[in-house]
């Protein structure tokens, strides 16, 4: 039985965090901030999968229907100056392949909220990434969504890494055939790595930091290094 400590655990408990084990994450142009987009240029920009303007966002790719790629002449951003509306003139999806330690915990943060220009109602927006199930959001474009204050909501997926490369995908309700689909931006994230430990780690009062796989703290060195010695056999409670 293998024992792993986890950054989460130890920020959250001691504050003790192994730069190995905490990662900020590199979401590349998250804010949707860097690019080909005219300067001084037009309010939004949309951009087509299978053509040159797919890869007109840094560190994205439009590959499947159309984005428009708004400026802040059109709507507000919720950072920056520059946003997505995830419906060009039919719904889009868009794509970032992150580097990923297999079996890192990922939390992805972005900012939701809808295109004003067609009324109230819904929108939806999946977020996927290889391996993992995906989630659907919504947001409710009401008679308070403006394009001066578009009512931005933080919203989180996450998804446990499966390999050393994932596909971050969002993709707009291909229900949706309007031209007002979900808006994004601001998309971020947060990495815990698990850290493998080992009997040396019971040392000079390690084993107050730790726990077995039952969630279960180590009475004192000696039931450390004794669950250690035994591959777990050895009960934590045990004294030994």
């Amino acid at each position: 039985m293998r024992r792993y400590l986890w950054a989460a655990f130890l920020a959250a408990t001691l504050g003790l965090i192994s730069p190995a084990a905490a990662l900020a994450a590199d979401i590349n142009n998250g804010s949707f901030e860097d690019g080909d987009f005219p300067t001084p240029g037009p309010s939004f920009q949309t951009l087509f999968a299978g053509t040159p303007s797919a890869t007109s966002m840094t560190g994205w790719e439009v590959t499947a229907g159309q984005v428009d790629w708004i400026t802040g002449l059109f709507w507000t951003a919720q950072d920056g100056t520059k946003s997505l509306d995830m419906n060009g003139f039919v719904p889009g999806t868009i794509v970032q392949t992150l580097t990923t330690p297999v079996n890192s915990t990922w939390a992805v943060q972005f900012y939701m909220a809808g295109n004003p220009d067609c009324g109230d109602g819904v929108k939806t927006l999946t977020v996927s990434a290889t391996g993992a199930a995906p989630q659907t959001y919504t947001f409710t474009n009401t008679s308070a969504t403006t394009h001066d204050d578009m009512g931005w909501t933080l919203e989180t997926y996450t998804f446990v890494a499966t390999g050393p490369s994932t596909e971050l995908t969002f993709a707009a309700d291909p229900l949706n055939t309007t031209f007002c689909g979900p808006a994004l931006d601001n998309v971020s994230a947060t990495v815990t790595i698990p850290v493998e430990l080992t009997g040396a780690d019971c040392k000079d009062g390690g084993w107050r930091t730790m726990s077995d796989d039952d969630g279960n703290a180590f009475k004192n060195q000696g039931a450390c290094v004794s669950s250690f010695a035994t591959a777990g056999e050895t009960p934590i409670g045990s004294g030994r």
